[in-house]
C-alpha cells in the first residue's frame, strides 16, 4: 500500500479534474481512469500537518487538536502506521519537509523506517522517492505500508525544465509589465512582473511531480502493480 501526498495540490491541477486549470499529469491521470477518483472530497485544512494529522487518525482538526505545524500529534494518537505495522507489515516513511520529521511532528508513530530531511527545509521529490525506493529493496519478500510525501506543489515555486515551458514562454521580468502589488507579488520572487507566470511555475512543478512518479512506478514493477 502507498499513500502518497502531494502537499498542496489544487483539486483542479489535475489532468482528469473536471473543469481543470489545463495541467498535464498522465501518471495520476492513469491511476484515477484504474481506480476510483473523489470529485467531493475537502481537507480538513489548508496546513501541512494538520492535514496529515487527519489522515493518519481519521480523527477532524477538532479533535486532534492540530491547527499548525508546531504542534505534535500526541502518542495516544492511533494511526494507520501502527495499524499496518500491528498486523505484520513493513512500514515506511519517505517526506520531503523538514517540519514533517517525527520529533516535531509526532508522525513518526508505527514507521519502522522514517526518512526526512535534516538540514533544508524541504528537498527535491526525486531524493524523496529515492530515498523510499531504497527502503522498498529491502523488503521485497514483505507486506509493506509507504507513506511517500512531496512537496512541488508548496511555494517557492521553481522553474522546472521541460515542465514550466508548456505553460509559459514570455519574459515575467519584462520592463514593459507594471510591477505586481501585494499580496500577488511572492516574497520568494519580487522580481517576476507577469502573475501568469506564477501560475505557470505551480503547474510545472505539478507535471515535475507527475514524471517523478512516473518513473517511480516504472522502475520499481511492484509499485507499477
Amino acid at each position: 500500500v502507498v499513500l502518497i501526498t502531494s502537499d498542496p495540490h489544487r483539486a483542479d491541477h489535475l489532468g482528469c479534474a473536471p473543469h481543470g486549470a489545463g495541467v498535464q499529469t498522465p501518471t495520476l491521470d492513469q491511476l484515477a481512469a484504474d481506480g476510483v477518483r473523489f470529485t467531493n472530497a475537502t481537507s480538513v485544512s489548508s496546513i501541512t500537518n494538520p492535514s496529515h494529522a487527519a489522515i493518519f487518525t481519521g480523527m477532524h482538526v477538532r479533535d486532534t487538536g492540530i491547527v499548525g505545524n508546531l504542534v505534535p500529534l500526541a502518542e495516544r494518537a492511533r494511526t494507520l502506521a501502527e495499524e499496518f505495522r500491528a498486523a505484520g507489515w513493513r512500514t515506511f516513511a519517505a517526506v520531503s519537509a523538514r517540519h514533517l520529521t517525527p520529533w516535531r511532528s509526532g508522525f513518526g508513530q508505527g514507521f519502522a523506517k522514517f526518512d526526512a530531511p535534516e538540514k533544508e527545509m524541504t528537498r527535491d521529490g526525486n531524493e524523496t522517492i529515492a530515498k523510499a525506493r531504497g527502503m522498498l529493496a529491502d523488503a521485497d519478500e514483505h507486506d509493506v505500508f509507504l507513506w511517500l510525501h512531496l512537496f512541488e506543489a508548496h511555494a517557492p515555486y521553481e522553474a522546472q525544465e521541460g515542465c514550466t515551458e508548456l505553460y509559459y514562454t514570455g519574459d515575467p521580468y519584462s520592463s514593459d509589465l507594471p510591477e505586481l502589488q501585494e499580496p500577488v507579488r511572492p516574497v520568494w520572487n519580487k522580481r517576476v512582473r507577469d502573475e501568469s507566470y506564477l501560475r505557470a511555475l505551480y503547474k510545472g512543478e505539478i507535471s515535475y511531480l507527475d514524471q517523478n512518479l512516473g518513473r517511480f512506478f516504472d522502475a520499481v514493477p511492484r509499485v507499477r502493480e
